[in-house]
């Protein structure tokens, strides 16, 4: 997991775990200890997750709101 400063809100910018069933629920105990690890340092955390990431349901259950959404367009 990363998480960045970006004008005095910390910011995820990955968390990656294994789809295997044997890892089910790492990423909210790594996501859970990360934002603990943040606390008293920021007062606001964000992250940036697509449309329909099943993920969406844990960021929820933590506290995180959807504030703004974007779209983006790839050149080729």
């Amino acid at each position: 997991m990363i998480a960045n400063d970006r004008s005095g809100t910390a910011w995820i910018s990955d968390v990656f775990r294994r789809r295997a069933p044997a890892y089910t629920g790492l990423g909210g105990l790594l996501l859970g200890r990360a934002l603990a690890g943040l606390v008293g340092e920021f007062q606001r955390v964000g992250l940036a997750v697509t449309v329909g990431n099943p993920a969406q349901r844990l960021y929820r259950r933590l506290g995180f709101e959807i504030t703004e959404t974007t779209m983006t367009f790839a050149i080729c």
